[in-house]
């Protein structure tokens, strides 16, 4: 991804939960370094609620955009909920877009390492590319 978007700030932690990211957001806005488009890749990690969304939500602001990526963990119950959850979300939250990973990722076994969660350089590659895909999309509408 930082090679798409080579002045884009990544922050990234093995295990982030989504009720982190408010407490980060809030520092890049202190900091003055918050995007005008947010891009979101969390609830692989661990079931979301409205609630998380909506803290995101309310830490982003509304005049920001922000782009959530959906999940593809098939070993894990909360998939479902996770992708049910944000695609809720965007009828409420017309600042928010949810990019699909699911469905592109999901019978693609050889984009994945064992755990069938974690892309590998082939699945990383296919991931960047939707993802810049659909950003590069829905700001140029």
């Amino acid at each position: 991804m930082q090679e798409i978007f080579p002045t884009a700030y990544m922050s990234s932690k093995v295990g982030r939960q989504v009720d982190e990211a408010p407490g980060i957001i809030a520092e890049l806005k202190r900091q003055k370094t918050l995007s005008d488009n947010v891009l979101i890749n969390l609830g692989a990690n661990g079931p979301i609620s409205d609630k998380d969304v909506k803290a995101v939500e309310d830490a982003v602001g509304s005049k920001r955009h922000i782009f959530w990526v959906n999940v593809h963990v098939p070993t894990k119950t909360w998939e479902g909920s996770v992708n049910k959850t944000l695609d809720k979300a965007t009828k409420q939250y017309k600042n928010l877009t949810v990019i699909d990973w699911f469905t592109p990722s999901k019978n693609q076994p050889g984009w994945f390492y064992g755990d069938y969660v974690h892309p590998n350089p082939d699945g990383s590659k296919q991931y960047a590319t939707i993802v810049a895909k659909k950003i590069i999309k829905t700001l140029n509408k």
